[in-house]
């Protein structure tokens, strides 16, 4: 779809440098800029903005951005959803993208990583012991840890707690508990809901087709 004229929506994104973010991620970051300029260059309205799906947050909001740049007179919804993305969803991805990379899973991560042999195994010994633990409660905040920044080696940044983890099965698990919320009242029919639908997405992962259907049977 050509871009038409549309009415920009500022925001202050912090400096990201954009050779460290992935595709999709520099998509979002570059119509984010362009939809705040008022400007849509050529070469980003060719650029392929993901794959539409529900458990994937950021090519989804590169589609409704993009539907937007193309829409000479987009809806009501169609506005709320795209300054949502770009003064929420995108304002606070980028934020977290630059500024809490000291986070305790990071710094783990960044040992396993690590070039010396000594400091991967220390990473992992962390991790399997912090799996050893049993977490006191169901839900796990976000806390950014107080930095050590005398420190002359990586462990001795922060004193590691906890060891939240955080992936896409978060995501995917965001739209199952949302839509079993709107289908069930209860925790023991949302928990068989939820049991059921995960059961039935690995027997039938993909259901395009009768073929697919009936190749289950």
């Amino acid at each position: 779809m050509p871009v038409v004229n549309f009415e920009n929506i500022e925001v202050t994104l912090p400096d990201v440098s954009v050779e460290e973010l992935s595709t999709d991620q520099r998509y979002l970051y570059e119509i984010c800029s362009g939809i705040s300029k008022g400007i849509i260059l050529l070469s980003l309205s060719k650029k392929d903005p993901g794959k539409m799906s529900h458990a994937r947050w950021l090519t989804m909001a590169n589609r409704i951005l993009r539907l937007y740049v193309s829409t000479e007179f987009p809806s009501t919804n169609l506005k709320v959803l795209t300054k949502y993305v770009i003064r929420v969803y995108a304002f606070a991805w980028f934020n977290i993208k630059t500024k809490y990379f000291a986070h305790p899973e990071n710094i783990l991560l960044a040992m396993l990583a690590d070039g010396w042999k000594h400091m991967r195994e220390l990473g992992l010994h962390r991790i399997l012991k912090c799996r050893q633990m049993k977490a006191k409660e169901n839900i796990r905040e976000f806390k950014i840890p107080t930095l050590n920044f005398e420190a002359d080696d990586v462990p001795d940044k922060i004193r590691i707690l906890k060891y939240p983890c955080h992936s896409q099965a978060v995501e995917q698990n965001v739209k199952l508990v949302t839509k079993t919320s709107a289908a069930v009242c209860g925790n023991k029919a949302q928990g068989r809901f939820i049991r059921s639908g995960i059961t039935s997405r690995h027997a039938l992962p993909k259901f395009d087709t009768k073929r697919e259907y009936f190749k289950v049977l």
